[in-house]
C-alpha cells in the first residue's frame, strides 16, 4: 500500500490511542496496524515516531503462526464488523450501492461520506457488488481539452469526467450535466466509432458504436448527445448544436 494518509478513523487522538494499544499492548506490527488504517507500515512507523511512541528492535516480539493469523483476523474484524467501528453504523449502504452503480467512484462516495474508501468498498462486497476493475484512464485529450473550454467560456453546466471520475454502467462518459439534468455529452472521433466512416481504422466494436452507447446511457435514464471530432472545426456551429440538446 502506497497509501500514506490516515483518514475517516476519528480525531488525532483516537488515532494516537489505537495505534499505541495495537502496538503497546496487544503487540502488532506496523504493517498489521497499516492494514487496520489501510495505510502503508511506513506512515504507521512514522506517526508512532510522531506519537513518542517506542520502536521495538527487530524481532524483539516473537509470536507464533497461530497468534499472527489471530492478529491478522482481529484487523480484518475491525474493519468489517460495523459494531466494533460506531460512527460506521450511520451509513446508508442502499444509498453507497446506488451510487456506486450509477458510476461513481470509490474516492467520491467515501468523501461523500467523510469515510475511508476500503469502508465503501466492504460495505459494496456486503452486499454482493464486486469492485469494477481498476483502469488508468488518460486526462483530456486536445479535442476534449478545447471543448472544455468552450463550455467553460460559454458558461454550459458540464463536467469533464472521461478520466473515470464517473461511470455509468461499464461506461465512462466525457462530459456530464452538472445542473441537475441526466445528460451527457460524448465528444467522439468517427474513425473508432462511426461504421459509416470511410477512412475508420479497423473493425469498430458494437459497444463502441455511437447509437449503441447512446443506448446505454438511455438504460439507466440519461440523454446523451454526439459531438463528433471533425464538428469542432466550426465551434458555433457545436454551441448551437449543444444549445438545442439543453432545450430537450
Amino acid at each position: 500500500m502506497s497509501n500514506t494518509r490516515i483518514t475517516g478513523h476519528g480525531s488525532e487522538e483516537s488515532i494516537k490511542e489505537e495505534i499505541t494499544r495495537l502496538y503497546i499492548e496487544e503487540g502488532e506490527s506496523f504493517q498489521q496496524i497499516g492494514f487496520c488504517f489501510n495505510v502503508s507500515a511506513f506512515a504507521i512507523r512514522k506517526r508512532a515516531k510522531k506519537y513518542g511512541i517506542q520502536s521495538r528492535r527487530f524481532g524483539g516480539y516473537k509470536r507464533t503462526a497461530k497468534i499472527r493469523r489471530i492478529a491478522s483476523d482481529k484487523c480484518r474484524a475491525r474493519l468489517a464488523n460495523p459494531e466494533l467501528h460506531p460512527r460506521f453504523m450511520k451509513l446508508d449502504e442502499k444509498v453507497i450501492c446506488d451510487l456506486y452503480q450509477q458510476g461513481y467512484s470509490l474516492k467520491r462516495i467515501s468523501q461523500q461520506f467523510k469515510v475511508d474508501p476500503s469502508v465503501i468498498t466492504l460495505r459494496l462486497e456486503k452486499n454482493g457488488i464486486h469492485r469494477r476493475p481498476s483502469i488508468s484512464l488518460p486526462s483530456p485529450n486536445g479535442d476534449e481539452r478545447f471543448l472544455q473550454r468552450l463550455l467553460l467560456e460559454k458558461k454550459i453546466p458540464y463536467k469533464f469526467v472521461g478520466n473515470g471520475e464517473v461511470w455509468i454502467g461499464s461506461h465512462c462518459p466525457d462530459f456530464i450535466n452538472v445542473n441537475g439534468q441526466k445528460k451527457i455529452i460524448e465528444l467522439l472521433g468517427r474513425a473508432f466509432h462511426d461504421p459509416d466512416y470511410k477512412y475508420k481504422i479497423g473493425k469498430i466494436r458494437l459497444s463502441a458504436i455511437a447509437d449503441n452507447i447512446v443506448f446505454h446511457y438511455h438504460l439507466f435514464g440519461f440523454k446523451t448527445l454526439i459531438i463528433w471530432d471533425d464538428e469542432l472545426s466550426d465551434p458555433s456551429k457545436v454551441i448551437k448544436k449543444i444549445r438545442g440538446f439543453e432545450e430537450l
